[in-house]
């Protein structure tokens, strides 16, 4: 039993027609003819049976490189980043290297690493 769906004429310059509400499981035919001023052309015949899958299919994006490709930036952004600290540091320990700094607590201090000051007071004549 062949049931007509739909009957449409479409212009020249069209190139597809999309067809909404088709039964999954349903077998389809089209034809397709070609009308000028001298008449109908030929037909074409098409079948189709209508898959679960819908239209267009488009492949879902692997994961997996998603993934590898954030890492991989995450990585060089990282390495970047250290190289760039720590040419600074040397730069910066290489201009201040030939300047004497105190190693422990015991070079601090007028008094050679005394912990405790002497409080001396000098009497002041006033006259």
């Amino acid at each position: 039993a062949n049931i007509e769906v739909s009957k449409m004429k479409v212009n020249a310059s069209q190139t597809s027609v999309l067809l909404r509400n088709l039964t999954q499981g349903n077998l389809y035919s089209a034809t397709v003819r070609a009308s000028t001023a001298e008449g109908n052309g030929p037909a074409a015949h098409m079948s189709v049976r209508h898959s679960p899958a819908p239209y267009p299919v488009v492949p879902a994006p692997r994961l997996w490189l998603v993934l590898l490709v954030a890492a991989t930036a995450v990585v060089l952004v990282t390495a970047f980043a250290a190289t760039f600290y720590l040419r600074r540091k040397q730069a910066m320990t290489k201009q201040l290297g030939h300047l004497s700094v105190p190693v422990n607590g015991t070079d601090l201090g007028l008094m050679g690493g005394v912990k405790e000051a002497l409080w001396i007071e000098v009497p002041h004549d006033t006259h």
